[in-house]
């Protein structure tokens, strides 16, 4: 009875036992939310393996780096480094020199797998931080205390991002900022106090010079409100005017018509009784022409033809 296995069977347990290893080293997971990136020979290869289970050349000769591609990552930027024992404060000057502790958050996510397989998240976290730190410096340099202050921090909280990412490209950092938080922006412990009463000062002058504006444009409205009534005024005048000339023409060109057809003597005389009888209402129809008895002017003007009385 043989107890041992036979040189061909250990023969084919090693080849067994060496194709489960071959099998087992060559097969490679990717989670999900990640992305392969195959190293082959020392060299990266520019194909992206997609989650699941996949099989590539074992190490030594190949291996498969995972690159996290959807959870957002975070850097933390601010005046004391928590993380470094002993680190001194460091402000940030402004551009009208003001220095301030400031204290924000980062949010980026992985936009190239390749270049991050390539360099590794560990020195992309140290390399961005550093580069971020570069960034804020040559963006503070060119704000306004009373930016950060105000209303338009999120102007350059939006600039800064945008000049990181820039030079995150530029370096094939393979990253994407998405987000810039600001925890943080205050003027140091030892000027805060004269600080806040210069603040209160300008946002004091800030809201004067804002009811002066608004003063200025209701003065503005209610001028532009008169003039428009004196000019509506000055219209209805000339309007007037114009129709009583226009009424006058009129009236002068039937008097000419009239004075061409019956005489000028007789159209005279036809003006004379109508000044005379519009002013005689008030004199109750009677006057004296230069006589000792009254005159009746209706037996004057009974003597005129009625066609040459004239009607304007």
């Amino acid at each position: 009875m043989r107890i041992l296995p036979s040189r061909f069977e250990m023969v084919l347990i090693l080849l067994s036992g060496v194709t489960v290893t071959l099998i087992y080293a060559s097969s490679w997971r990717v989670p999900h939310g990640h992305r392969g990136v195959l190293v082959l020979f020392g060299a990266i290869r520019p194909e992206l393996i997609p989650p699941g289970l996949h099989f590539a050349p074992p190490w030594p000769l190949g291996l498969v780096r995972m690159v996290p591609v959807e959870p957002t990552r975070q850097i933390i930027l601010e005046s004391l480094d928590s993380e470094r024992l002993g680190a001194q404060p460091r402000e940030f000057l402004t551009g009208d020199e003001n220095l301030l502790n400031l204290s924000l958050r980062i949010d980026y996510r992985v936009g190239d797998p390749l270049e991050i397989a390539r360099t590794g998240l560990d020195r992309i976290d140290d390399q961005l931080k550093r580069l971020a730190e570069a960034s804020l410096t040559s963006i503070l340099s060119n704000t306004s205390v009373n930016a950060l202050l105000g209303a338009g921090r999120e102007s350059v909280g939006q600039q800064f991002r945008d000049h990181l990412q820039s030079d995150s490209d530029r370096l094939a950092l393979g990253v994407r900022v998405t987000a810039v938080h600001w925890s943080e922006v205050t003027p140091l412990k030892e000027v805060q106090e004269s600080f806040e009463a210069a603040q209160s000062a300008v946002n004091q002058a800030a809201q004067e010079l804002s009811q002066a504006k608004t003063a200025a444009e209701a003065s503005r409205i209610q001028t532009s409100s008169e003039v428009a009534a004196i000019k509506a005024e000055a219209q209805g005048a000339a309007e007037s005017v114009k129709q009583a000339a226009s009424a006058d023409s009129r009236r002068f060109l039937a008097i000419l018509k009239q004075a061409k057809r019956t005489g000028f003597m007789q159209t005279a005389k036809t003006l004379w009784l109508d000044t005379v009888s519009d002013v005689l209402p008030s004199l109750k129809s009677r006057t004296l022409l230069a006589t000792d008895q009254p005159v009746d002017l209706t037996i004057i003007r009974s003597q005129i033809v009625p066609e040459s009385i004239v009607k304007p």
